[in-house]
């Protein structure tokens, strides 16, 4: 499309505005048109003043843009200076326009497409009184060279006239950021490969480390930091999965990351784990650290919870309150000591760090079983 701004000078100018959608992004390119507007509208001028041909002549001859005038039987009668410098074809090349795309479009498909293209810019044209959308194309130039061009057609019914506008550097601007694009999207995709292959791998470790020693603070501290890279790695995994890179539901990445970190405490609690998340969308600034919560808790559970008893019951909850984000875990284990409900605990600073970064609150009760509230602000749009 085109519109009309004003410079700095005062003076106004067209931009023509050409966008493409890559993924997420829509990516623009803006293009000075306004010496071919001028000349377009000198061209109408003359036309409703019913002025000489001679004036008209010497307009369409300093024009910026290729001009081709048809009559019956798609005859060229005019081609003005312009469209020499492009396409290098005569008068005595082109003596009509069935010659024209013999020429400019050697292929035979590529002809077909672009003489369909040329039915129905001309159907157009007759239907509707305005300027239609323009026709992108390449076209074969003398040489044996490709030029990109936009062809506008326009008829008073005895004459058809085509604007011919060179966007070569247009589109090789385009093809190139294209190109660049690929290869970014190229190199973030292994990048990404690499940095999960190698969470994997620490998750893998500290997992066979903790089975191989005795010392169960030491496992516990092993499961912790296996638990904290399984968090980071299931929210990588779901927003590649979903093609989410800046948010998420949380339903979509708490439910299977809770269920994992549970499990790598499956070979000493059978544990009943309860989950209950809506599906409020989180920007992941704020998922990843509400993953990391999760495994502390969890982890605080098994170290605590059950001493004795081989079961247990834990229960997840995330909800909306107005416009808070309430998330509640609770377990039916032996309670926590006060000593431990205040700040006398790791994992418990770890938690408080977290739920202060992203401006939250919590609250813990240790009595009959433990219990953690913690609220947040919604973001924007959850």
């Amino acid at each position: 499309f085109e519109n009309r701004y004003r410079h700095r000078d005062g003076s106004y100018r067209w931009i023509e505005w050409r966008s493409r959608p890559i993924d997420s992004t829509i990516y623009a390119a803006a293009r000075d048109v306004t010496e071919r507007r001028k000349s377009e509208n000198e061209v109408r001028k003359l036309d409703a003043a019913g002025e000489s041909d001679e004036r008209l002549r010497l307009i369409t001859e300093v024009s910026p843009v290729g001009i081709v005038i048809s009559g019956g039987r798609e005859r060229v009668i005019y081609h003005n200076q312009r469209f020499v410098d492009l396409f290098g074809y005569t008068a005595e090349d082109v003596p009509d326009i069935e010659r024209w795309f013999e020429l400019a479009y050697p292929d035979p498909d590529a002809r077909r497409r672009i003489r369909v293209a040329w039915a129905n810019a001309v159907k157009q044209a007759r239907t509707q009184a305005g300027e239609i959308v323009p026709v992108e194309t390449t076209v074969t130039c003398r040489d044996g060279t490709a030029r990109d061009v936009a062809f506008r057609f326009k008829t008073t019914g005895e004459y058809n006239v085509v604007v011919f506008t060179d966007i070569t550097a247009r589109k090789r601007a385009e093809r190139r950021v294209e190109a660049l694009l690929r290869e970014k999207e190229l190199l973030l995709r292994e990048s990404r490969h690499r940095v999960k292959n190698n969470m994997g791998v620490i998750k893998s470790l500290l997992s066979l480390q903790a089975g191989s020693i005795q010392d169960s603070s030491c496992v516990d501290a092993l499961r912790r930091a296996a638990g904290s890279v399984q968090s980071m790695l299931t929210l990588d995994e779901r927003l590649y999965e979903l093609e989410q890179y800046t948010e998420l539901s949380a339903r979509a990445y708490l439910p299977p990351l809770i269920r994992q970190i549970a499990a790598l405490f499956g070979d000493t609690r059978s544990v009943d784990v309860t989950i209950e998340i809506e599906d409020i969308v989180l920007p992941t600034q704020v998922l990843s650290p509400l993953g990391i919560i999760a495994n502390e808790l969890i982890t605080n559970t098994m170290k605590h919870a059950f001493p004795e008893a081989e079961v247990g019951t834990i229960r997840i909850a995330a909800e909306r309150v107005d416009d808070e984000i309430r998330l509640t875990y609770s377990d039916d284990g032996v309670g926590m000591p006060e000593t431990v409900t205040g700040d006398g605990s790791l994992g418990l600073l770890i938690i408080r760090s977290l739920v202060e970064q992203i401006g939250g609150e919590m609250r813990v009760d240790g009595d009959h079983g433990t219990r953690f509230e913690i609220t947040f602000p919604a973001p924007a749009g959850a």
